[in-house]
């Protein structure tokens, strides 16, 4: 947990481990379905978890990136209809957003499980289920990185937070409970998600 916050040299070291992050998203895993969500090692986890999620679409290998964002730069480069403002107009912008990531992987492995909905859900259900505050914080943390930023990646993930995997209720309930540092994140988080055009009719109703 102390090494995961190390800065950007020892998160690549650790995200290149192998079987690092399979075996924290394994434990993590049989946590919750033990119905243990509360115990130190699951915290420990998500919070490595959280820390090495930190800036990942900047750190990401040049493969990842490349595989990510070759839809986005494809159709950049076949809509060249500038609007009212150039390049910068809305239905320009809007149709950039809405670039999804390419196919998940059913099994993945080291660090696409990063991103991958399989985490998120898992991230939401320790939200919902554990009372350990440093938990929650790290979720919603976690969830906040992925989310940060405007490529494809953050806005995926956006996307399944809100509309496949309904997380907004669970956030919702964070903004009510004591802890300071678990509220703020929560808002931090709902901040990144209202940034995608397609989700903010979902957050003004369950949100505002």
């Amino acid at each position: 947990r102390n090494m995961s916050s190390a800065g950007p040299e020892g998160r690549k070291k650790m995200r290149e481990c192998e079987g690092l992050i399979d075996s924290l998203v394994y434990y993590i895993q049989g946590a919750i379905a033990d119905h243990e969500p509360n115990d130190k090692a699951t915290e420990n986890c998500v919070c490595i978890l959280h820390n090495l999620s930190y800036q990942l679409e900047l750190e990401l290998p040049e493969s990842y990136a490349q595989s990510i964002y070759v839809q986005r730069r494809n159709i950049s480069n076949n809509d060249k209809t500038p609007g009212c403002f150039g390049t910068r107009s809305r239905k320009v912008k809007e149709k950039q957003q809405d670039t999804p990531l390419p196919e998940e992987k059913s099994n993945p492995k080291g660090v696409e499980s990063l991103w991958h909905s399989t985490l998120i859900r898992i991230y939401l259900s320790l939200i919902a289920k554990s009372t350990r505050n440093y938990t929650q914080e790290a979720s919603l943390g976690a969830l906040q990185n992925l989310t940060a930023g405007t490529g494809p990646m953050p806005l995926a993930v956006a996307r399944t937070v809100v509309q496949r995997a309904n997380g907004l209720p669970s956030i919702r309930a964070m903004l009510h409970v004591s802890h300071p540092a678990v509220k703020k994140t929560a808002v931090s988080l709902l901040r990144n998600l209202s940034r995608n055009p397609s989700l903010q009719n979902d957050i003004g109703e369950q949100k505002l």
